[in-house]
């Protein structure tokens, strides 16, 4: 599998292999794009950063929110955006990990040929990955 991992970070953004698109009847086709967001404790912010990943300019992605056993009211919130939009994934872990062992998990549960992570008190420009693929 080729990927092409990004931070919410500029400086985050890096390659780890070059991919091509594929062409599929005269167009090329758009890789999917998995945007894996570590979730803990972040009930003042979640909402705003998955409108900024929902209302993205590259539109073939899928959110994957990793609740990393969070205790406040993150899961609720993600559970009502999730509801609304088939492209928010919520992966449970029973108990705290931390922001790596999310990502991880996140990462294994990617169907995406590029992965992106965006930590959950951040938000992006709607254009932001658009761009970069």
């Amino acid at each position: 599998m080729e990927l092409l991992f990004l931070g919410s970070d500029a400086a985050c953004a890096y390659k780890v292999q070059v991919f091509g698109m594929k062409e599929r009847g005269g167009e090329m086709e758009k890789p999917l794009l998995t945007v894996v967001v570590p979730v803990y404790n972040v009930e003042k912010y979640i909402e705003k950063c998955i409108y900024s990943l929902q209302t993205q300019s590259y539109k073939n992605l899928e959110i994957i929110c990793v609740d990393d056993a969070s205790p406040d009211r993150s899961v609720e919130i993600l559970q009502r955006l999730a509801a609304s939009d088939p492209r928010i994934r919520i992966v449970h872990h029973e108990k705290n990990q931390g922001l790596f062992r999310a990502r991880l998990t996140g990462i294994s549960h990617a169907k995406g040929k590029v992965i992106a992570f965006v930590d959950s008190d951040d938000f992006v420009s709607s254009d932001w990955f658009r761009p970069l693929i």
